[in-house]
């Protein structure tokens, strides 16, 4: 399929490695020993995406932190000082998607207001995370929206965190959803490409959405947040 529809290879590989755990295991791919092999999976694919939309209630996405705040993240994992510095750079290196001159991506996040108050790495680190998110905020292909402590109960208190991945369709006729929902936890990683699936997703972050704070609200809450935690 991937050659019918000139997938790139990093996505022509990336699809066949979890095509052959699906065979063995499902979606789930659970974290081993190579660590590093299992998330350049959800790198490639994110590298091939068009469109990122997401919610994240707990910790900012790895593809928008700074280089502290992805440090103090992965060092809580326990990994070695090796790791843990491969991983930062790796992070760093996903940045560029955004910002790149040629086809950055679209991403559309929404961030719970719970994120804001938690100051990881200590007041500096995330003070300067959220000046730049707010930075980011400002980049035409990125919209940032937080959702208020106010806004009560909403999906996003169901699904948890989640990724779903928008690709370019292929040129043919009869063209099927194009698009991944990517989920992690402590053990591993899920993968969910079903229509109803995606449905469900795509529904339940556009209720996210109408429970948030418009663009230009959110971004002068994250100035704000930062300001309150400099002082």
């Amino acid at each position: 399929m991937c050659g019918v529809y000139d997938a790139p290879p990093d996505l022509t590989l990336a699809l066949a490695e979890l095509a052959r755990h699906t065979r063995a295991r499902g979606w789930w791919r659970p974290y081993g020993q190579a660590i590093l092999d299992v998330l350049s999976i959800y790198t490639a694919l994110e590298d091939a995406a068009i469109a990122l939309t997401g919610y994240a209630p707990g910790q900012v996405p790895p593809l928008l932190r700074t280089e502290a705040y992805a440090r103090t993240v992965i060092s809580s994992t326990g990994l070695g000082s090796g790791e843990v510095d491969r991983l930062v750079y790796e992070c760093m290196t996903r940045r560029a998607r955004i910002t790149r001159a040629s086809a950055p991506v679209s991403v559309t996040v929404s961030l719970d207001e719970a994120l804001l108050n938690r100051p990881v790495g200590g007041p500096a680190v995330m003070a300067g995370q959220l000046r730049y998110l707010a930075d980011l905020a400002a980049q035409p292909n990125v919209s940032l929206r937080i959702v208020p402590y106010r806004a009560g109960c909403h999906p996003g208190l169901v699904t948890g965190a989640f990724t779903l991945l928008e690709f370019r369709p292929a040129q043919r006729d009869g063209d099927t959803d194009t698009g991944i929902v990517y989920a992690s936890g402590l053990t591993g990683e899920l993968y969910l490409d079903k229509p109803h699936e995606l449905q469900h997703y795509r529904g339940a972050h556009a209720t996210i959405l109408g429970c948030a704070l418009e663009e230009s609200a959110t971004q002068a809450l994250l100035m704000t947040a930062a300001k309150e935690l400099e002082q």
